[in-house]
């Protein structure tokens, strides 16, 4: 999941979620 939050895309606010 750490992938989807260092992912630099417009859905930021998601990975926040998954923070």
């Amino acid at each position: 999941m750490r992938d989807r939050y260092h992912i630099s895309k417009p859905n930021t606010s998601l990975a926040v979620s998954f923070g």
